[in-house]
């Protein structure tokens, strides 16, 4: 990455990180203390960069504290989720009350983030508000994550729960919610988070480098979501967006979590 991306991406991390501690603060300390390790502990923050970098290519107007709220969400929703998989593998273990106490609070804080405005969503919803399609998008990320845990009894590994691609995938529509993009964006940049997600995924679990999911390719959990981009469909999703400095960092941003130095991802 370039000084100024990086340089970018650091100023979203803190102004993230400043948020969440703003909403732990009135917590009991153990309990503040529990859920703020895995939120340090998630160091790319991938779900939380990506909505930043992806509503500020966008032509909209939202006031940037609101877009920096839902980026902690989206950091809180992915913190949960990496606890309850340490619950699942670590069951008998003396800190289960406390993690999974840990784990309800940062759920409750994911929707810490959900903006109050009250004005119609431009999407197919159209009964539903600006922050009432936030709310729903986060649930069914939510209830998606949630599926992961009450699938037969040895089908998946929790350690193989897709956490990053439905998560990021969820960013990505919160990003053009806010920014009250048009159904065509926000489920191009859906797709977009959908397809960072997956590659982060894959070097989390060390599964083959691909940005395709095959049928055969990775546990049922990921072979259940929808097939991700292949580059030419990432630049096709990026030209949607208008020319400017910021769609230039989104641009620089997800080619460097694209590039790989394992498997060269697929072209077709």
């Amino acid at each position: 990455m370039t000084a100024s991306i990086e340089s970018a991406e650091e100023d979203i991390v803190r102004a993230i990180d400043r948020q969440i501690q703003t909403w732990v603060r009135e917590a009991p300390a153990q309990l503040a203390t529990d859920a703020i390790g895995p939120v340090e502990d998630a160091t790319d923050w991938l779900s939380g960069r990506y909505l930043v970098l992806a509503a500020r290519a966008l032509p909209g107007e939202t006031d940037r504290e609101q877009v920096l709220s839902a980026a902690a969400s989206v950091v809180c929703l992915s913190a949960e989720m990496r606890l309850k998989v340490s619950v699942a593998l670590d069951a008998d273990s003396d800190d289960t009350t406390r993690t999974l106490l840990a784990s309800d609070f940062l759920h409750s804080l994911a929707y810490a983030g959900v903006p109050k405005d009250g004005s119609p969503a431009r999407t197919d919803h159209a009964d539903d508000s600006i922050g009432q399609a936030c709310y729903r998008s986060l649930a069914t990320a939510s209830q998606r994550l949630t599926s992961c845990w009450l699938r037969p009894a040895g089908s998946d590994s929790p350690k193989d729960a897709p956490i990053e691609p439905i998560v990021t995938a969820a960013a990505g529509e919160l990003a053009g919610l806010l920014e009250e993009t048009n159904d065509k964006r926000l489920d191009a940049l859906r797709s977009l988070g959908l397809t960072l997600g997956v590659k982060q995924w894959r070097e989390r679990t060390d599964h083959p480098q691909s940005l395709r999911t095959d049928a055969d390719d990775g546990p049922q959990a990921v072979q259940a979501l929808p097939d991700t981009l292949t580059r030419t469909e990432v630049q096709e999703v990026l030209s949607m967006l208008p020319e400017s400095s910021d769609r230039s960092v989104l641009e620089r941003f997800v080619d460097s979590v694209c590039t790989t130095s394992h498997r060269e991802v697929s072209n077709a």
